[in-house]
């Protein structure tokens, strides 16, 4: 249950279950977003410059944000309706995802604009995060319209369409400037990313990687991250250590029939749990001797 209300220029919002900031923009599914002082997050998202900051008794802060902007956007793109109480309980026999979600109770799956979402993770192939964040950072900032608040919004699918990959070089994108490009003159030329959402989880895969740059590893992060694909199972180095030392039964090339027998509709949550927390702690740490405790201060 989600309770909202205006406050000093902004919304004011408090959940019944846990949430929190640090681990939800930083278990690598979003890349606008930055912490300030106060253990909130500045970003841009849904063409939007906002600050989500907690609050004392357990509420948070939205802002520049009214109530009605709250309702139609950030409370889905939050995912503040979804329990995830029921989640975890679904998924607490597993004792390696338990861990995970004890690690962090606090993470909830952002719902995230499809082209961003296709663009961001071509260029997140072979890279790592604070490069991402600086190169999609660079890419908005050239070809993005300037917002109200400060920040740029991510460029349109037309915007980078009409570019010559060479400029995205001079930015630092490599090789990745013919994706980008490419994917977007498709998009552009009305290759429909939404369509996914009515597919099952293996014609979606097949329907994105008929774009530049996107194989299976990045179409499952695509459709897990702005397509309500939540059955969807990204394996990147951190996941296949994972599966290799902990689930020997399951082969990390084709992990998608021990995802769904495992988990279930849940796979993507499982995911997340698991990469968040290998990813943080170290795999010694989890991939150790289990008894070994994992708290997490964020």
């Amino acid at each position: 249950m989600v309770q909202a209300w205006e406050w000093n220029g902004g919304v004011r919002f408090r959940l019944d279950e846990p949430f929190s900031l640090q681990d939800t923009f930083t278990c690598g599914q979003a890349f606008r977003f930055y912490p300030v002082e106060g253990g909130g997050y500045a970003g841009i998202a849904l063409e939007r410059a906002v600050v989500i900051a907690p609050m004392e008794n357990g509420s948070f802060f939205l802002s520049p944000c009214t109530l009605g902007e709250f309702q139609n956007l950030w409370r889905s793109y939050l995912d503040l309706d979804r329990s995830y109480a029921k989640i975890m309980e679904a998924l607490w026999g597993d004792p390696h995802v338990r861990r995970g979600m004890e690690y962090a109770p606090g993470i909830r799956i952002l719902n995230q604009d499809p082209f961003e979402t296709t663009i961001s993770f071509v260029i997140s192939a072979n890279n790592n995060m604070k490069r991402i964040m600086s190169l999609i950072a660079a890419l908005s900032r050239g070809w993005g319209r300037e917002l109200p608040y400060g920040g740029y919004a991510f460029p349109t699918p037309e915007a980078l369409a009409s570019i010559d990959p060479m400029e995205l070089r001079r930015i630092g994108m490599g090789y990745r400037a013919e994706y980008i490009v490419g994917t977007a003159r498709m998009v552009a030329d009305g290759f429909d990313l939404q369509r996914s959402m009515s597919m099952d989880l293996s014609e979606a895969r097949k329907h994105l990687c008929r774009l530049p740059g996107v194989g299976p590893k990045v179409a499952d992060c695509i459709l897990m991250f702005s397509l309500h694909h939540r059955d969807a199972f990204p394996v990147d180095t951190w996941v296949k250590k994972v599966l290799l030392r902990l689930y020997p039964q399951c082969d990390p090339r084709h992990p998608l029939p021990f995802a769904k027998a495992q988990y279930g509709a849940l796979a993507g949550y499982a995911n997340q749990y698991l990469f968040h927390c290998i990813r943080s702690v170290g795999e010694e740490v989890f991939c150790g001797a289990l008894a070994h405790p994992v708290g997490n201060g964020g």
